[in-house]
Parts: structure tokens; sequence; C-alpha cells
């Protein structure tokens, strides 16, 4: 037995832990991202689990293909819807399907996104149609990529503070109230 053979599968061991290494430092966000996507879809109501699954899954792909900056900010949203949910009592299931709704419109952005900066090459050619707008376009794409989410945290904040909870009763114990007018 020479040295060789003794430190061949050392060195493959190595190699494969570098490598796993390598794809979750490169694809930080994405590994972060599991979780709260992962929660946010386990913790919904069967009848729009589809929904959530559908918006997570996009969201998680959109993650992994376009630039690290919709990673981040896929992450923050996530993060952030997770914590909404966990914070809101008045509406939980209207707030669960706006975050449904936002990852998926996000997700939508960010493949825009990526389609846009694959594309501009063969946009930018100078005496091709788009030569003129480009620079509006990236204006535009810009805008939708960092402003979105900004809003989308902004829908989170205000659904927590626009109602909150009333020290002693559930929501169904304010309905009830509003209801009957007080009378049981």
């Amino acid at each position: 037995m020479t040295l060789d053979t003794i430190t061949l599968p050392l060195i493959w061991a190595l190699n494969g832990f570098l490598l796993i290494a390598y794809i979750l430092l490169e694809y930080w966000t994405v590994v972060l991202l599991i979780a709260p996507l992962t929660w946010l879809t386990v913790t919904t109501g069967k009848s729009r689990r589809p929904w959530m699954l559908f918006s997570c899954g996009a969201a998680l792909l959109t993650a992994i293909f376009a630039p690290p900056v919709i990673g981040v900010w896929l992450l923050l949203m996530a993060a952030g819807s997770v914590a909404a949910l966990k914070l809101e009592r008045f509406n939980p299931d209207l707030l669960r399907w706006r975050v449904a709704g936002g990852l998926a419109a996000y997700a939508l952005v960010g493949l825009g996104f990526l389609a846009y900066r694959s594309l501009a090459p063969v946009l930018a050619d100078p005496s091709g149609f788009f030569a003129q707008g480009q620079g509006y376009l990236d204006v535009i794409i810009g805008i939708a990529v960092y402003i979105f989410p900004l809003g989308f945290l902004g829908m989170l904040v205000q659904a927590i503070w626009v109602h909150p909870p009333i020290e002693g009763a559930s929501p169904e114990d304010i309905i009830y109230r509003a209801q009957t007018r007080g009378h049981r």
C-alpha cells in the first residue's frame, strides 16, 4: 500500500467538502431563504397551500438564477413575512394571501430582470430599435428591482400596525360584539 492510495480518499473527501463550502458561500441567500419559505408553505392552510407553494417555489428559483441582489431582497421579504405573520392577530389569512402574491410578483420581477440582463447585449445594438430607449428601460427596471421590495416591506409594517390587537379580546370576540352590539 502506497501513500497515494492512503491519501486519495482523504483528498476526494476534502475536494467534496470544498465543493459544498463553495456552493454554500456562493448561494448563501438561497440557503438562508429555504427556512422562511418552508415555514410559509408548511404553516399555510390546505386550501391556500398550492398558491403559497407556487409563490415560494418561484421565489426560490428566482433566487438561484437571478443576480444576488434579487436573492437578498427575497430573503428580506420572506423573513419579514414570517415575522409579520407571527405578530399579526387581526387577519392573518389576508396577510398570508398578500405575502403569497408579493413573493410571486417579485419573483416575476427578478426573472424579468434576469431576462433583461441576458438580452441587454442584443438590445444594445446601436442600429437596433431599442437603442434609444435602453436608458429608460434601465431606470424602470432599477426602480422595479429596488422599490418593489421596499413597498412590500412597508405593506407588512402597515398590516401589523394598522389593526393592533385590543387587550383582552380576540378578533372573534370583537366581531361578535360588533354584530350583537354587546348583547349576549
